[in-house]
């Protein structure tokens, strides 16, 4: 079976497509800079539910004191409130792609929606390095240090599982 668009604008379409999910994926990397959700069902990230997981588990790794949880729960609370709105704009880009019609879209329409999409990730993005970038500032020079252990330890696993799976890229 080929499932190969066949016409010119269906393959500009679906490699559109595709490269718009790959820079949501890119944008949002597992265990990444706040956006893997705590909540899973099916195996799948709820992004929306709450994205502050890691920095949770790790704030109860570094022992942070009561008045570091408070500046860390304002800082994810300002972070959740940044990114809210842009979860919603994507969700009504994509809700007004789907219900357009695909079959109608121009090059251009696609053009657009990447774009589009493309600056919503960039901006989740921004919101996630700033959050991180502020965790890290609460902390003190010992809890950074551990903090960096740890997550040396958390790549160092996730290469083993990679190489258990036999996926391992060279770097």
């Amino acid at each position: 079976m080929n499932a190969k668009p066949t016409t010119k604008p269906a393959r500009v379409l679906a490699a559109l497509l595709l490269l718009a999910a790959a820079l949501g994926v890119a944008a949002e990397p597992p265990g990444g800079f706040g956006e893997q959700a705590e909540g899973r069902r099916s195996g799948h990230h709820h992004h929306h539910q709450r994205g502050d997981g890691w920095m949770t588990k790790m704030a109860e790794r570094l022992e942070l004191d009561a008045a570091q949880r408070a500046q860390l729960e304002s800082l994810l609370v300002q972070s959740r409130e940044q990114m809210k709105p842009l979860r919603e704009r994507k969700h009504a880009l994509h809700k007004a792609l789907h219900d357009s019609g695909l079959e109608t879209l121009t090059e251009a329409d696609i053009a657009q929606h990447s774009q589009e999409v493309g600056a919503i990730a960039a901006e989740k993005s921004r919101v996630r390095l700033q959050t991180k970038v502020a965790f890290h500032q609460l902390l003190t020079p010992v809890q950074r240090e551990r903090m960096q252990e740890l997550s040396e330890e958390r790549r160092e696993r996730h290469r083993e599982w990679q190489e258990r799976r036999g996926d391992q890229k060279p770097r």
